[in-house]
C-alpha cells in the first residue's frame, strides 16, 4: 500500500515537473533578469504595504478594545466554591454572561 501510494505521489510530483520544464512553454515567454527583479520587487512591495495595513487596523482595533475595557466594570473574581446546584448554576450563568 505504502509503495503504491509513493508511486502515485512520485507520478504526479513528474508529471508537474514534465509540465514546467517543458521547452516548449520555457520558449514562449522569455524573462529577463530586469523583468525577474521588478516582478519580484514588486511582489515584496505588496506584502510590506499589506503588513503595515494590517498592524493599522490591528492598532485601530486595539485602541478601540482598550476603550471598551475601561468603561467596563472590573470584578474582582471569587474563589469560594458553590454550596448548592442553584449558587452553581447562577455562577456558571453570570461567569459566561448567558
Amino acid at each position: 500500500m505504502k509503495k503504491k501510494v509513493s508511486l502515485i505521489y512520485y507520478t504526479l510530483i513528474s508529471m508537474l515537473f514534465a509540465g514546467i520544464t517543458n521547452p516548449a512553454f520555457a520558449a514562449a515567454a522569455p524573462l529577463t533578469l530586469r523583468k525577474t527583479i521588478i516582478k519580484f520587487a514588486l511582489s515584496m512591495g505588496v506584502v510590506i504595504v499589506s503588513a503595515i495595513v494590517l498592524y493599522c487596523i490591528l492598532l485601530i482595533y486595539k485602541r478601540i478594545q482598550n476603550g471598551k475595557a475601561a468603561k467596563m466594570p472590573q470584578k474582582r473574581p471569587t474563589f469560594e466554591t458553590p454550596q448548592t446546584t442553584e449558587e452553581a448554576v447562577d455562577f456558571f450563568i453570570n461567569k459566561n454572561k448567558l
